[in-house]
């Protein structure tokens, strides 16, 4: 059982996928609380690895709307920013996993 600050999973039921069913909350730190004691690391590296999944997903979706516009991008610093903020954070949720499945 994950900690009860998890958000619920509701991308399942809606059949939309995670990273268009959350928005812009996959920007946000992952909720899961680490020191918890009921989660198991079993629990917390599967969380982590749908995270992981989303935020790709999100980057790849980012960099097609980039090709397709070029001009648009590279008027556009935020969308800049989006992309090298996807990029580390896929790198470390990437560690993260690491560590954890080196630990378990």
């Amino acid at each position: 059982p994950l900690s009860a600050t998890t958000k619920p999973r509701t991308a399942k039921s809606t059949g939309k996928s995670k990273a268009k069913a959350k928005g812009s909350k996959a920007m946000r730190p992952s909720p899961i609380n680490l020191q918890d004691a009921d989660t198991s690391a079993t629990d917390v590296i599967e969380a982590l690895t749908e995270e992981l999944a989303d935020l790709k997903v999100q980057f790849q979706r980012t960099l097609d709307t980039a090709q397709q516009d070029p001009m648009a991008f590279a008027r556009d610093d935020s969308r800049h920013a989006l992309i090298t903020h996807l990029r580390d954070e896929i790198k470390r949720k990437e560690r993260q996993v690491e560590k954890l499945r080196l630990y378990r």
